[in-house]
């Protein structure tokens, strides 16, 4: 027989824990946890009243924590996390997980502390922020798993730098179910490709920055934010290669590839307007207020995502290409996936041609064409 039986646990390991022990040795119950990464130990006498006492103490330190220490607030813990991880992580992620954590405020409220937030929050935020019926202005059910994903990297930030004793945000699981699942994203097909340029003229000048990214967003299948900050310097006109760079790569890697015909010209298209309107920065897809940016003072930013989708869409409905929800930009690089797929007969080569080298996403991108079925079916010899 031990000399220390653990006769309730509550929690797991780490600052979540206590346990009640009986200690024979002693002729002790005791009731043993950490706060902060300290030991802390209290004890009541050997009999089996005390015992009770002590399993009702324990169970009520675990469900309600004293607060005799500072309980951060959910606006704490990202205020920490921000300073600590900041530096770390891309641009563009630093944009997404400040959107996304301001969403999760909005309904939580920045002043919750952190160690109070419950299984039922999570599922009350979920409900908030999913779009239905009842909720028109709500967003897609992949968004919302992307807030609750950076709300788990946060609090669990948090509990590992014992900011926090209790962390429920990091065992939540996303609700099942078809209204939750997540949503699939179709490809645009060429032709849909070539009647949306059709509708999208490079001799004009509000429209040849989304002519020629469409274009170089259908042959190369690059991601939107990627292409958008692309800048002469990671353009060789003479060898006919492309550069992206690790700062504005999902994955930090800097990718090399060699252009189509089609997404050259249109780069010689962009260089023509460069030197036509005497733009002297850097970028390959500059914004349409360059020069308040020169007269200000400011450093110019390349054209913005928002601007792009508006010429998409309107590009879209002029050529009446049917509207797809949360296709946009995502439609081309499937369909790029799909086309190198389709010319090679190799699928490893589709996602390779669009810089994506997790083989387990090529379902997402790569999708079945009833015509390339129909094509196999009516082959010679499958009489």
């Amino acid at each position: 027989m031990t000399a220390r039986t653990v006769l309730a646990s509550h929690g797991v390991r780490g600052n979540r824990r206590i346990l009640v022990i009986r200690d024979r040795r002693q002729q002790r119950t005791v009731v043993e946890w950490y706060v902060r990464g300290k030991p802390r130990r209290k004890s009541w006498p050997g009999t089996r009243e005390a015992e009770r006492e002590a399993k009702a103490w324990a169970l009520a330190w675990y469900q309600h924590p004293p607060t005799t220490e500072r309980r951060w607030t959910i606006r704490d813990i990202w205020q920490a996390y921000w300073v600590a991880r900041r530096d770390a992580l891309r641009p563009r992620t630093q944009a997404l997980y400040r959107q996304r954590f301001a969403r999760a405020e909005l309904v939580l409220g920045r002043d919750t502390p952190a160690e109070a937030v419950t299984l039922h929050d999570m599922d009350r935020l979920w409900a908030a922020l999913l779009k239905s019926a009842t909720n028109p202005t709500g967003i897609a059910p992949n968004q919302v798993k992307n807030v609750v994903t950076t709300l788990k990297v946060v609090w669990n930030w948090a509990e590992s730098r014992e900011l926090v004793t209790r962390n429920r945000v990091g065992a939540y699981t996303t609700p099942t179910g078809a209204q939750h699942a997540a949503r699939t994203i179709d490809e645009y097909r060429t032709e849909d490709a070539d009647r949306i340029l059709a509708q999208l003229s490079p001799q004009r000048g509000a429209e040849w920055r989304a002519s020629c990214l469409t274009i170089v967003l259908a042959e190369h299948g690059l991601r939107t934010n990627a292409a958008l900050h692309l800048t002469w310097a990671d353009v060789d006109l003479t060898t006919g290669t492309l550069t992206l760079r690790p700062e504005w790569d999902k994955m930090k890697k800097q990718w090399d590839r060699p252009l189509t015909f089609a997404a050259y010209a249109a780069l010689l298209t962009a260089r023509h307007w460069r030197e036509r309107l005497g733009y002297g920065g850097p970028w390959v897809f500059f914004a349409g207020n360059y020069q308040t940016c020169a007269r200000a003072g400011r450093e110019d930013r390349p054209l913005t995502y928002q601007a792009l989708h508006t010429a998409l869409r309107k590009a879209e409905q002029r050529a009446g290409v049917p509207h797809r929800p949360y296709r946009a930009m995502h439609g081309f690089r499937r369909m790029a996936a799909g086309n190198a797929r389709a010319a090679t007969g190799d699928p490893v080569l589709g996602m390779l041609w669009i810089g994506d080298t997790d083989l387990k996403q090529a379902p997402k991108y790569i999708k079945e064409r009833e015509d390339e079925l129909q094509a196999l079916a009516d082959r010679p010899g499958t009489e």
